[in-house]
């Protein structure tokens, strides 16, 4: 992938720089994750490759909210 075909997927004007991209793809990645129904954040870690700990050090750092700051029950069933 070239520079000018990340600008476009992240949608912004110019290349970013590379830790910038780095991390606006690992948050995408983690969102994407946790979004998948009923997944709690440790099998988001898990199925990622991260422990525990160093994935909560990746949600602080990358402005990600817990499923408890998101107001996330997984003791109750989801509503469709």
């Amino acid at each position: 992938m070239t520079l000018e075909e990340l600008s476009t997927w992240l949608n912004v004007k110019r290349p970013p720089k590379l830790p910038d991209a780095l991390d606006e793809i690992e948050r995408r990645i983690i969102i994407t994750t946790l979004a998948k129904k009923g997944i709690s954040q440790t099998d988001a870690a898990r199925e990622l490759g991260y422990s525990e700990q160093s994935f909560r050090y990746r949600l602080k750092v990358l402005g990600i909210k817990s499923a408890r700051e998101r107001g996330i029950d997984f003791g109750r069933p989801l509503q469709e």
